[in-house]
């Protein structure tokens, strides 16, 4: 007897991706139309909301049978060295510099054979010329001309795999990739857990996601490289979805903090940043991390919710702020944030750091404060007075 067996798009198992890879469709491959509403299985489509003729692709996976072709924003700022990508300008006039395979100087080398074979059909389909190669580091002025900048400054370039046979540098890969956890205590205790082959929808709304790119100092190039590294690689990103609780946001910082003095202690000559992201305000480094964003997501799970005015430029370049328009933190200040003491108004007015555990609003008082408001010491609250009094009064003093 068959069974029903429930699989998440973009969670398929291994063994249900091979079935597919013999019959790729070579028109949904390419289907740019926002109406077609198709389900997408070995390959991604976002819609890029580009105002270009210029289309891109990331070609990427862990193994032969896990290879993804992802359709992604037209922009060189996400170009990845651990990748392959596939740059197409159907506005091209020259036939045979209109389709592009990229291939990173990390990637693997069923990654270049994969996106060949898809380039392959493009090309039969809609380019009518023949396949250009570019590797990174040696592309073309023209190639950077796609997208209209000479901007060569993408954020994870120049990485080396220095194993020797391609079975080593796979497990290489594998071994040096982007991770991820979830931070949530919607059990009622602190857990966290790693989502593998993680993508935007895996960060949800509720909950605090831990993104972790110290990995790719493994990967590093020596200091003799021509354009050294990319950047963001010795950071913890900790994105904060808007209704996350404030217990998830404030033991999720600490865990980040404590995870990076780990780290540093392994790695002694590496300072690595912990840095806080708040949903819809996610930096292009951060995005970059990812084999794919939606930069106008629908589904209140990461991206914008919808694309405002000024958002683009007059090329239709995504145009992103700074670290501080975007308010993005340093979570060891934060951390120290979280043991400054307040005075009473100033909770009573809710101006402090946010993280802090609301149900217990008076560890943060002054002391003066403290006995003043609840006349009598610390000590004497938390030893003489039961649990169902402390709550009556903290909702009596505004404090809850």
């Amino acid at each position: 007897m068959a069974k029903e067996v429930r699989v998440v798009e973009g969670k398929e198992p291994k063994h249900f991706l091979t079935i597919w890879t013999s019959i790729i469709n070579s028109a949904a491959l390419i289907e740019t139309n926002p109406e077609r509403g198709y389900g997408s299985l070995i390959v991604e489509h976002v819609n890029s909301n580009s105002k270009t003729s210029l289309k891109m692709w990331s070609v990427y996976g862990k193994d032969k049978e896990r290879v993804r072709v992802t359709q992604i924003e037209p922009d060189e700022r996400f170009l990845n060295s651990r990748i392959v990508f596939i740059v197409y300008d159907e506005s091209s006039k020259d036939k045979d510099k209109r389709l592009v395979l990229w291939i990173g100087s990390a990637s693997l080398k069923f990654h270049e054979t994969f996106a060949q074979n898809i380039a392959e059909k493009f090309s039969k389909r809609f380019s009518g010329g023949k396949i250009t190669t570019v590797k990174e580091g040696k592309e073309p002025s023209w190639f950077w001309d796609f997208f209209g900048t000479s901007n060569k400054d993408y954020y994870i370039k120049n990485l080396t795999l220095t194993s020797e046979t391609e079975q080593e540098k796979e497990e290489e890969w594998r071994r040096n990739t982007v991770k991820m956890w979830e931070c949530t205590v919607s059990s009622g205790l602190f857990r966290v857990s790693e989502i593998r082959d993680f993508c935007q929808d895996d960060l949800l709304n509720e909950d605090v996601f831990l993104l972790d790119a110290t990995p790719l100092l493994n990967l590093k190039p020596s200091s003799k490289s021509k354009g050294g590294a990319g950047k963001g690689f010795g950071v913890l990103y900790l994105w904060i979805g808007e209704l996350a609780h404030e217990k998830e946001v404030q033991m999720g910082i600490d865990f980040a903090v404590q995870y990076a003095d780990l780290i540093e202690s392994q790695k002694p000559n590496e300072k690595i940043e912990v840095k806080v992201v708040k949903k819809g305000n996610e930096t292009e480094e951060f995005i970059g991390l990812f084999f794919g964003w939606d930069l106008k997501s629908e589904k209140g799970v990461g991206g914008r919710k919808e694309e405002k005015e000024g958002k683009r430029d007059s090329k239709g370049r995504w145009e992103f702020g700074s670290e501080k328009e975007l308010g993005v933190q340093d979570g060891r200040e934060v951390m120290r944030m979280f043991g400054k003491k307040y005075k009473y108004e100033e909770l009573v007015r809710k101006e402090y750091v946010s993280g802090l555990d609301v149900s217990r609003l008076e560890m943060y008082l002054e002391d003066d404060d403290f006995e003043k408001v609840f006349r009598m010491t610390r000590d004497e609250w938390e030893n003489n007075v039961p649990e169902w009094k402390k709550m009556k009064m903290r909702k009596e003093t505004r404090l809850f």
